[in-house]
């Protein structure tokens, strides 16, 4: 990639800077971490590789207007209200008067089962493998693909990967009540066993994977209370100091994936290789703009739309293939091919280029903003919620690299079974007050 450019560098960080600072001022702490965590994965992903001598610094503009567009549409959902006849919706009006989600419903324990079952499926379907729990395999390319692509051939696999989303917010819900309960490290557990899971379907976890996982299970056990989320300062240098321990890891984790053997590097090398894996996105961005035009931007609106209608229920729904065009753009292979398993992915602004144009990605943070925005504003109102809160913050972390795709359908998903059941449980609760 060349030169890295120390001024252009610092110059996107200001930027992002003052874009955090102008839209997380007066807001709590959770409101904070969402704008930092976007802003976050948004700069390590499309911004700050920018820098690099190869890479034209009118992308930089590309850049700001999208973080612009992406906080703006957030911080506007926050201070708009849902009005329905000049008044709140049930549910706002529920959660004004006291009202918050029961997870003593044993509803809500039978879903979080579920959702445990559905993680687990692969290891008896499609075929019996259950001492793969006391088994588990060592990543290597050619294997994820192959089972990945076995995985979506399978109608009962992709089924219970619809249930399991939707079964998401009902399991973190399940976790905060442990935590009210003390028993978090049971909740710990629970998020670990899960972490466990997922990795032996395909005998892999990505980094940024592992990363929410520990993230989420560490978060629970040091910011969740029954009183809501805090802020110990204690807690947060102990898990940066986690972070640069696990450093050489993460990157030794590369040669595994690929076959080769486990080797270590110091932290200051590794730290500087792995940045290095981590923020060349931008270099594609001339193919994003030779790529504008290949996708609907009518298509993209209505496969958001579109998201929490079951693929069984709605084989024909529209479908995003931003990432197979960008993909045959780079390396001349399909999505996920055979031959090398390719894949390749342009970053969350690369893929506002692919939509809008560079000129106009600003649109691209708009769209995706007003869907994180209405999402959040939902949650952070409940108490019982705050668990879910934590999880998709970090979750948030995945946006930059993979773009909406890799976000919004666990995003969308979830809103609409919190949705679906709240409404239906406050309708329950004053039907019996009216009676």
């Amino acid at each position: 990639m060349g030169v890295f450019k120390l001024e252009t560098g610092l110059l996107i960080a200001g930027f992002t800077l003052i874009i955090f600072l102008l839209t997380s001022r007066k807001e709590n702490l959770g409101t904070r971490l969402l704008f930092g965590f976007m802003l976050l994965t948004t700069f390590v992903y499309s911004g700050v590789g920018i820098a690099y001598e190869s890479v034209s610094n009118r992308y930089i503009f590309s850049y700001v207007i999208f973080c612009v567009g992406l906080c703006l549409a957030v911080k506007v959902m926050f201070r708009t209200r849902f009005i329905i006849r000049r008044s709140k919706t049930n549910i706002d009006r529920a959660s004004y008067n006291g009202f918050d989600f029961d997870y003593n419903n044993q509803m809500i324990t039978i879903l979080a089962v579920l959702f445990m079952i559905t993680n687990g499926i692969h290891l008896i379907v499609p075929s019996f493998n259950i001492m793969k729990l006391f088994r588990p395999g060592l990543p290597t390319s050619e294997l994820i693909y192959a089972r990945r692509a076995a995985s979506n051939s399978n109608i009962i696999l992709r089924l219970s990967s619809t249930v399991n989303i939707f079964c998401l917010p009902f399991f973190c819900m399940y976790l905060k009540k442990l935590v009210d309960l003390k028993k978090k490290w049971a909740a710990i557990l629970l998020v670990l066993f899960w972490m466990y899971l997922d990795y032996l379907q395909y005998d892999y976890l990505s980094r940024y994977q592992i990363l929410i996982f520990l993230g989420f299970a560490y978060c629970i056990g040091a910011f969740v209370y029954p009183d809501g989320l805090r802020m110990v300062k204690k807690y947060v240098i102990i898990a940066v100091a986690a972070f640069i321990a696990l450093v050489p890891f993460l990157y030794a984790y590369i040669d595994i994936r690929n076959g080769n053997s486990f080797e270590m590097l110091s932290i200051g090398k590794a730290l500087q290789s792995l940045a290095e894996s981590e923020i060349y996105y931008p270099k594609n961005y001339d193919t994003c703009v030779s790529l504008y035009g290949s996708e609907s931007v009518f298509n993209f609106i209505m496969w958001l739309v579109c998201l929490p209608i079951p693929s069984v229920l709605f084989p024909n729904k529209p479908t995003v293939t931003i990432a197979y065009n960008f993909t045959y753009a780079v390396s001349g292979l399909k999505y996920g091919a055979q031959a090398y398993y390719t894949s390749s992915l342009p970053s969350v602004v690369g893929e506002g280029i692919i939509l809008w144009g560079p000129w106009m990605v600003f649109f691209h943070g708009l769209v995706i903003g007003l869907f994180i925005g209405a999402y959040f504003k939902f949650i952070r109102k409940y108490n019982t919620l705050s668990v879910l809160n934590v999880y998709m913050i970090l979750m948030i972390l995945t946006i930059g690299r993979g773009g909406a795709s890799s976000y919004m359908s666990t995003l969308i998903n979830g809103t609409f079974a919190m949705l679906l059941w709240g409404y239906a449980f406050n309708k329950i609760q004053r039907t019996q007050s009216e009676n």
